[in-house]
């Protein structure tokens, strides 16, 4: 049965004992009162919902659940939909960070990237003054993890990059010496012994020749 949160105090007091129920590792009790909020019948606040979707993903993170954390933060960007429409396009941008921060973690860093980029399309037009104090507080957290986000999908996009190149230029200098080997006039057993050797050792390959 899920707890009766009804209130914005109420549902504030849930979150906190969710978060209670975290740090004590009662992950599954910790859930069922995320769950009661997410699926309450009554309208919630744009603060709730945002403290909300953060301790889903502390739960889901901890506990490895990405597919599952993708899913539940676009039912919270849904459930931002009674909300002014301001609010509906900053709680969109933040799902679509918590999005690929999971994507990120599952190895689909070109998903990840996509909804990255989204994310700054949607937050782009938006001005920190045109927020009261609070929410322009939670606004910078958006931005930062965002910021966050992008430096790791550029520094794995660099790392991925110079792999390739290394590759490609390993591939080649060893394609070099073998023509090279090849155009030789006398080619000796132990010479070709030596050079193909040497390509197994690149490669990784096991035996000899």
């Amino acid at each position: 049965e899920l707890w009766n949160v009804s209130s914005p105090c109420t549902m504030m007091n849930s979150l906190a004992q969710a978060r209670e129920e975290l740090r004590a590792a009662d992950y599954a009790a910790a859930e069922k009162i995320l769950l009661s909020i997410l699926e309450g019948p009554d309208e919630i606040s744009s603060h709730i919902l945002f403290d909300l979707v953060g301790t889903y993903e502390e739960l889901h993170t901890v506990t490895g659940r990405y597919e599952d954390l993708i899913g539940i933060a676009r039912r919270c960007a849904e459930r931002a939909q009674t909300l002014p429409n301001i609010d509906i396009q900053v709680h969109h941008a933040n799902s679509l960070i918590v999005i690929a921060n999971a994507e990120l973690a599952l190895g689909r860093s070109d998903d990840a990237r996509r909804h990255a980029v989204t994310a700054q399309e949607i937050l782009g037009p938006f001005s920190p003054e045109l927020f009261a104090p609070s929410s322009r507080e939670k606004l910078f957290h958006i931005w930062r993890t965002l910021k966050s986000l992008q430096k790791v999908l550029v520094e794995g996009h660099r790392l991925s990059t110079d792999r390739i190149s290394a590759a490609n230029s390993g591939m080649a200098n060893e394609m070099m010496e073998w023509k090279t080997f090849v155009s030789q006039r006398n080619i000796s057993t132990r010479g070709l012994k030596g050079v193909l050797g040497k390509m197994r050792q690149i490669h990784g390959l096991a035996g000899s020749a």
